[in-house]
């Protein structure tokens, strides 16, 4: 007898879902329907009695709604019974006799779900460090993806991460995460990288940003588990990775040093699959048992998303804009916005500083050439704004304001007046007049 089996995971990938565009962080909850599809063929010298057995994964968390599974072939529509294979629910489709189906030999697997992701800002008690953590400890081991035994990568988490502050901790990381690894899409999406190699690096996709991150975090001594699942990066759903990090008397906490969330995870994030490590989790596995050689080819296909409700963060900040009222031709300035926390929470806030056109002048700030440009802080407790953006901003740590500096250009004197601060998302009327020029 001879036995093959396939194992699959899926991805990175981008799949359409929504015209509609916002910011993910600003999410609070959305409601979702996913749609998960497998599909294959099989071929060779099949015989009567060979066999073939078929895991999909199939999530268990309290975001699921409503959950259809089957699995097409043939003229047939079969429902699965329920397996486990490394501490993960599998839908599990056995076939005892695959020569019954030799003359119709593709098939095809559906998962769907309904689901709703609803998250909240508030943190909870911090942690000191120095005390240990001793729960869960099976997440604080080194994996082959997350080697938090590497003498490098523990040298520079003693260098970099010294606070005894978990939450702070936790902060520094991921912001250091989110700022000195490139993202690359073109280059990492259809690998793998650990976070020794994506140190070296310095660039890669989701894995790769959830890798070093959750070494870094085992190495302060933080139980920290990788999540794979499903996200909207603002403009497209797609398979994601990310983490959740224990807080003793909190629970896990999401961490996405890809989008820059320490301390939670935004609406717009749904798991699929949790796990030490994210070769321990795989979307689809196949098993053919004959008695002379088949094949058999499968094909994840992306998940296809469609919202259902969404709701959005409102009322989390303070904020007072200071800004010059005339901006001559050539003159350089400054845009000053003073934030505030006013939701009682220890909490990371997203915040976004927006510049909008106007139809008499252009604002250019440092490389900026286009006519909106965001940037993004975060607020941790009352009063004080830590860095979290690109280059071609300033903001100053311990202090509760955001600056940018800018020229006025187009060789025409304008007013500095179309300057707001949101700390909800964009109405579909303001994103239009975001989007002029």
């Amino acid at each position: 007898m001879k036995k093959t089996i396939i194992i699959m995971a899926l991805l990175f990938c981008a799949v359409n879902a929504s015209s509609f565009e916002y910011l993910p962080s600003s999410v609070k909850s959305m409601e979702v329907t996913i749609t998960s599809e497998a599909t294959g063929t099989f071929y060779g010298t099949i015989t009567a009695g060979d066999k073939l057995e078929i895991l999909f994964l199939s999530p268990q968390n309290s975001s699921i709604i409503s959950m259809e599974e089957y699995m097409e072939i043939g003229n047939e529509k079969i429902t699965p019974r329920h397996t486990e294979r490394n501490g993960l629910r599998y839908a599990d489709y056995k076939i005892n006799d695959i020569y019954k189906y030799a003359e119709d030999n593709t098939f095809r697997i559906v998962r769907k779900i309904r689901a709703k992701s609803s998250t909240e800002t508030g943190i909870g008690k911090d942690y000191n460090l120095s005390d240990g953590i001793n729960e869960f400890t099976e997440f604080k081991k080194a994996t082959p993806y997350i080697e938090s035994d590497d003498p490098e990568l523990i040298s520079k988490t003693e260098l970099e991460f010294k606070s005894d502050s978990e939450i702070e901790t936790i902060r520094e990381i991921t912001e250091w995460v989110n700022n000195s690894i490139e993202y690359d899409f073109d280059n990492y999406y259809n690998v793998v990288n650990s976070a020794k190699e994506t140190y070296g690096t310095r660039a890669g996709v989701c894995d790769e940003f959830a890798n070093l991150t959750a070494a870094f975090l085992r190495i302060r001594g933080i139980p920290t588990r990788y999540v794979s699942g499903i996200s909207y990066d603002g403009e497209r759903f797609g398979a994601h990775g990310w983490l959740e990090a224990y807080l003793p008397k909190t629970g896990w906490i999401g961490v996405d040093s890809t989008y820059g969330e320490a301390g939670f995870v935004d609406g717009a994030h749904f798991p699929m699959a949790k796990a030490a490590d994210s070769n321990e989790i795989s979307d689809l596995v196949i098993t053919s048992t004959s008695r002379k050689t088949i094949s058999v080819e499968s094909k994840l296909l992306p998940p296809e998303v469609e919202i259902n409700s969404v709701e959005f963060f409102e009322g989390l900040t303070d904020v007072n804009l200071l800004k010059k009222d005339e901006v001559k031709t050539g003159e350089s300035f400054e845009i000053k916005a003073d934030v505030k926390n006013i939701s009682d929470k220890s909490t990371i806030i997203p915040v976004e500083l927006v510049i909008i056109q106007a139809d008499e002048w252009s604002f250019v700030a440092m490389t900026f050439d286009v006519p909106t440009q965001t940037m993004r802080c975060y607020i941790f407790n009352e009063g004080n704004v830590y860095k979290n953006t690109t280059s071609v901003t300033q903001i100053y740590k311990n202090t509760n304001n955001l600056r940018m500096t800018g020229q006025g250009s187009n060789n025409v004197n304008g007013t500095v007046d179309e300057l707001m601060m949101f700390d909800r998302a964009l109405t579909e009327s303001e994103l239009k007049v975001l989007a002029r020029g």
